[in-house]
Order: structure tokens, then C-alpha cells, then sequence
């Protein structure tokens, strides 16, 4: 209630914050065809390790299948909402695998040393590179990257949970 009362006292139009702040669906075939860069977001951004199975899918499968009747092409990746412990889980990577998913990311800040889990993936924000970035929290030394305490850097998360 509350952050519905602040939202329309500060947006006058829905349709114009929408043209101004949302890409529309040409846009997204254009950065498609372009870049071949879209991928799912989810449909509603829950949580979705906190959902039941027929829920998670139901997400999963519908942002999809928008994205790709845009796209005119499968959509292979996937980029969980939230992305942190509580919102992904093994069975979810399970379930965006069943749903078409081929790979997806969590918001685990580490580096990917294999594709054994390639619904589990762990990113890195460009301001945790070294020199490049505002925060940096990786080196690399010795020709290899690691966190800046020297520890070794590989994605923990769900990884070693097998």
C-alpha cells in the first residue's frame, strides 16, 4: 500500500513511465538480432526457490515463451530474480533446466572455473575487477584470479551441495 500511494504520487501517466523506462518489444528484437543478448528475468521477479515446482515452472515457462514469440528464437539463459541464497535453489536450476534453460545466473559474486553447473553460475560486478573497478574484491595472481585475501575464488553457493 504504502509504495503503491508513493509510486502514483510521483508517476502522473503509467503509459508514458513505460515508453520512457521499458524497453518495448521492438527494441528488445533489435538488441536480439543485434547481440543476441536476451535472456528471462523470470515473469512476476519472485523469489523462486520459494515457490512450489508447478509455480517455479509457471514463471520460468511464460517469461519465456513471451521473450521468444519477441525474439523469434529459443531463449537459452536466465538470470534469477533476487539471484541469492534464498531465492535459487538446486531444484530450481532443475527446473529452468526442464523449462528449455541451458545455462543461468545467480547473484553469487565468484568466478566460473567449469561449466559443471551451468544453471548455477556466479557472476561478477565490473566494479569487482582489478583495476577497472570501483570495489575491487578479485586479483589475479600468478596468472590466476583469486579474492583480494589471497583465497581462491570458485562459486559456493550450491556448487559443493551436490
Amino acid at each position: 500500500v504504502f509504495i503503491d500511494g508513493l509510486y502514483k504520487s510521483i508517476v502522473k501517466d503509467d503509459e508514458a513511465f513505460c515508453k520512457n523506462w521499458y524497453l518495448s518489444e521492438k527494441h528488445i528484437k533489435k538488441m536480439h538480432d543485434a547481440f543476441g543478448c536476451i535472456g528471462s528475468h523470470a515473469y512476476s521477479h519472485s523469489p523462486l526457490a520459494r515457490l512450489d515446482k508447478p509455480s517455479m515452472r509457471e514463471e520460468l515457462s511464460c517469461s519465456k515463451d513471451i521473450l521468444e514469440d519477441i525474439v523469434r528464437e529459443p531463449i537459452f539463459s536466465l538470470s534469477y530474480p533476487l539471484g541469492n541464497k534464498t531465492a535459487v535453489s538446486q531444484e530450481l536450476g532443475s527446473t529452468a533446466m526442464e523449462c528449455g534453460y541451458r545455462f543461468a545466473f545467480t547473484m553469487e559474486r565468484e568466478i566460473n572455473r567449469d561449466n559443471k553447473h551451468p544453471m548455477l553460475m556466479a557472476r561478477i560486478d565490473c566494479n569487482d575487477l582489478p583495476v577497472f573497478g570501483k570495489s575491487p574484491i578479485f586479483q589475479v595472481v600468478n596468472g590466476d584470479w583469486c579474492r583480494l585475501t589471497g583465497e581462491p575464488s570458485a562459486p559456493k553457493w550450491f556448487c559443493n551441495a551436490e
